[in-house]
């Protein structure tokens, strides 16, 4: 049962990091970078605490959160940031709306 229990948990924790980012991109420039850092600190600062935690559960569940929010922060809008700055923009597809785009097909 404690695997099921893990399974859940982590399920309903993930999607908290996604509305992190999905809340974030949706700011200014500014207003994201400002959310990125405080994930990065607010995750540093539970990786801290897990040093004063007792019951190992409660350490594992507060390293989760802390990973959680360390990907949102640096992978997920540390990226997107990354790829604004250098003037790469979302597509469609693998490679939608350029000329590659026949250069693939041509591939298959």
């Amino acid at each position: 049962m404690k695997g099921a229990l893990a399974f859940l948990t982590v399920l309903f924790i993930m999607p908290l990091g996604h509305a992190l980012t999905v809340l974030a991109l949706r700011l200014p420039e500014s207003g994201q970078m400002a959310v990125a850092l405080a994930g990065v600190v607010a995750a540093i600062t539970l990786v801290y605490i897990t040093k004063y935690v007792k019951v190992p559960a409660w350490e594992t569940f507060t390293g989760m959160i802390a990973g959680v929010l360390l990907w949102a922060s640096l992978v997920e809008i540390g990226v997107k940031m990354g790829a604004e700055a250098l003037g790469i923009e979302e597509g469609d597809g693998i490679f939608s709306g350029n000329h590659h785009s026949s250069l693939y097909l041509s591939a298959l």
